[in-house]
């Protein structure tokens, strides 16, 4: 008698296809925005010449202490790579049209202008010091990398650039493993999330700034909720992993607090659930470690803003800045 194949094999297939089409849309979102980030100058109007100060003194081992100003290193680079199509008009300069920048023209003749607005960035205030430390620390660390592999100068601008690339494509796994965790039985779904991630025409991943993270992170945190909500009790290892992911996505932005509130939310419905359930004794243990884990990093930090900015948020001196 014949056997009859497993059906596990049956699905194996077609499981293996999806899987390298949506390792394949990994791909082409890396090269999408690959060639974003190269294809277009520095510096941006979503204020890339702050952020990339941050992630510069990040990668020395300089954590902002107060509303610095521009270190003398970021203002050269602002002043010999940075294009101003972003920041001003064409009818901002005297013949209408942009300048060339800095870097190709001669040493004698621009030496005065540019040191003049050098100096001028180095006088004037970076409004981003105050951000939380996540994004500028892996970013610092991802400049420090490209130095060990030999970038320099323009090239290292690029090189903290890229790293976007990294980012672009775990969001595009990452959406297809949401998809598939909300919608287990449409396999279409888990394949149109990535596409949609893949394509979308969002230009914050063209350029340095902390927002880029962000998705990323809560996209963790999303998968973290629907699998405990759809669970009887919190395991000790979702836990951590609600926990750490939800205090990285405040480390990164303050702005992601609001997603964070509708996270909460989710979780205090959750023990509510299992205390009218009686699973609240079972579910006490990882909710401890949950709760440890989403507030220490951020009491940490807010401990470190209280005594370097006298705010334990540091809005208060952005605002006044």
């Amino acid at each position: 008698m014949k056997r009859r194949p497993d059906a596990r094999c049956e699905r194996a297939g077609p499981q293996e296809s999806a899987n390298l089409f949506i390792w394949l849309l990994c791909l082409v979102a890396g090269v999408r925005i690959f060639l974003f980030c190269a294809g277009f100058p520095f510096f941006n109007n979503a204020d890339e010449q702050s952020h990339f100060d941050v992630v510069l003194k990040y990668s020395q081992g300089h954590l902002p202490r107060g509303m610095e100003r521009f270190s003398g290193e970021s203002a050269h680079d602002f002043v010999q790579y940075g294009s101003p199509e972003f920041l001003m008009s064409p009818e901002a300069f005297p013949d209408g049209r942009f300048p060339a920048p800095a870097w190709p023209s001669s040493a004698e003749g621009t030496s005065v202008a540019v040191s003049a607005t050098e100096q001028a960035w180095s006088d004037a205030t970076n409004p981003e010091s105050w951000q939380p430390p996540l994004y500028y620390a892996i970013a610092g660390l991802w400049l420090k990398l490209g130095q060990l592999c030999g970038f320099s100068d323009g090239y290292l601008l690029y090189w903290v650039r890229f790293l976007n690339v990294l980012f672009i494509a775990a969001l595009v796994w990452l959406s297809s493993l949401a998809a598939r965790e909300l919608f287990p039985q449409q396999e279409w779904v888990a394949l149109c999330v990535p596409v949609l991630v893949a394509f979308i025409p969002q230009d914050m991943f063209y350029g340095i700034e902390n927002d880029n993270l962000s998705p990323l992170l809560f996209g963790v945190v999303f998968i973290c909720l629907v699998r405990w909500w759809r669970g009887e009790v919190l395991s000790p290892l979702l836990a951590v992993c609600l926990g750490l992911t939800m205090s990285a996505t405040y480390l990164t932005k303050l702005s992601n607090a609001p997603l964070l509130g509708v996270a909460l939310c989710v979780v205090l419905l959750k023990v509510v659930s299992a205390a009218c359930s009686g699973n609240l004794r079972r579910t006490l243990p990882a909710l401890g470690i949950f709760v440890a884990c989403a507030t220490l990093p951020v009491g940490a930090w807010m401990i470190w803003m209280q005594h370097a900015f006298g705010d334990a948020i540091g809005s208060s001196t952005h605002i006044t800045l």
